[in-house]
């Protein structure tokens, strides 16, 4: 058996890679039952409401980024509450905009993220698993949206 801690081959630790995966587990559920039409609305809800969620933690990983950063940098922290309030700025809305809305801030927080791996000399292989989970979480959204498509 694996040590969840040791690293890939790519060096990401595989524990990291195993978490990230059960993170779009409520995604896909969502897209699943947004297509389902007595489930349509729990779906949307779900989708939503995680969506706003995870936002929100991938702008709490901008703040650990900005408390790390030397020196001091302020960018981190404005992008860090900009991914949040996207995220609860989605859950007002009607669900396709809310839909699109998430969509526009995962694509947002991952460009930033991209940028933010050399800037801030993150790990190598946090840029995949992030390109690996915002195409994850971007398709479920895309699914969960085409019912609402007029």
């Amino acid at each position: 058996m694996q040590n969840p801690d040791k690293p890939e081959p790519s060096g990401m630790p595989f524990s990291l890679a195993v978490f990230g995966g059960l993170g779009v587990i409520p995604f896909a559920v969502g897209a699943v039952l947004a297509n389902i039409p007595d489930a349509a609305q729990t779906g949307h809800w779900l989708i939503i409401g995680y969506g706003a969620v995870i936002l929100s933690f991938l702008g709490g990983i901008q703040w650990g980024v900005g408390l790390k950063a030397t020196p001091r940098a302020w960018l981190p922290y404005y992008v860090a509450i900009f991914i949040s309030l996207t995220g609860w700025a989605a859950m007002l809305l009607p669900p396709l905009w809310g839909i699109t809305l998430l969509a526009s801030g995962f694509v947002c927080a991952y460009i930033y993220d991209a940028i933010s791996v050399g800037v801030f000399d993150l790990p190598g292989w946090f840029l995949g698993l992030r390109s690996l989970l915002t195409v994850s979480v971007l398709s479920c959204l895309a699914l969960a949206a085409l019912p609402l498509i007029p």
